[in-house]
């Protein structure tokens, strides 16, 4: 027992030594990066340089982790949907309107199918979460009919105009081998370099990032690093803290972070 335990407390000082923090990543009480705390926290961060190097050439795995691929709901279950606010959009909206620019955006798992809608409400963190109650949604405006690629989405019930996306504490350039993130929450406009602080969680953002495709109402999301290379992001439900972030390699976020994480699927439902 005594040898098991020191070979797994030399392989986490050997994969921990690979990171090279900077004041801005917190760590929690035994010395392991936290991916989220709470906002008045972070106002001291925001100045301080948030690049997190990690070495990609390790073997070492810090948990299981499950990836899992996106669920496709079908025209009957965005229906089907769709009918269950027949009695909460409000009173105003005009409902027979053939081009539906506002709705809502439901949220799909692959081993759960559908898990709820993004919640107006926002977190303890000041991040977006999740609801299966009609009433608590946040209901959602895209520009137009067809809006072209990284476009702004509109909240229409919150005092902040947009959900987007807030960087998180591994830096601004995000891709394949790195764990950079962020955490969805509602920002103020903002593009690359992201910068703009004026947001819940005092973190810088960027909200031109969604994409939808037409046809399936599919919302996809892009992070552009500091130089301006776009990177798609992966958007998963963070277990962890029950809210929903994005990153361009999700194994690397989980292997720093260790959160638990679901990947899962986003799609505005169009209600008037």
């Amino acid at each position: 027992m005594r040898t098991f335990s020191l070979v797994i407390l030399s392989a986490f000082i050997a994969a921990t030594s690979a990171f090279k923090f900077h004041a801005a990543v917190p760590l929690n009480k035994l010395g392991n990066p936290v991916s989220h705390q709470l906002p008045e926290l972070n106002i001291k961060l925001t100045d301080a340089k948030v690049d997190v190097a990690i070495d990609t050439r390790g073997k070492f795995n810090f948990g299981k982790r499950r990836l899992d691929q996106e669920y496709v709901p079908t025209a009957e279950e965005l229906e089907s949907l769709r009918r269950q606010f027949d009695d909460v959009i409000p009173a105003h909206a005009k409902r027979d309107s053939p081009v539906k620019l506002n709705g809502v955006v439901a949220i799909f798992s692959q081993q759960q199918g559908f898990m709820g809608y993004i919640r107006l409400q926002l977190s303890q963190y000041a991040t977006t979460g999740l609801t299966t109650d009609t009433t608590k949604v946040a209901f959602l405006s895209v520009p137009n009919a067809t809006p072209k690629p990284h476009f702004d989405l509109a909240i229409a019930n919150a005092s902040a105009p947009y959900l987007a996306v807030i960087q998180g504490y591994s830096g601004s350039n995000w891709g394949k081998g790195n764990p950079g993130y962020g955490s969805m929450t509602v920002v103020q406009h903002s593009t690359y370099p992201a910068s703009n602080t004026n947001n819940p969680t005092h973190l810088p953002s960027e909200s031109n990032i969604w994409s939808v495709d037409y046809t399936s109402g599919q919302l996809t999301a892009t992070w552009f690093n500091d130089n301006g290379k776009a990177v798609p992001c992966t958007i998963y439900y963070d277990v962890t803290y029950s809210d929903f972030g994005f990153t361009g390699d999700l194994d690397q976020y989980v292997k720093l972070y260790l959160d638990k994480t679901v990947i899962v699927s986003l799609y505005f439902v169009g209600l008037w």
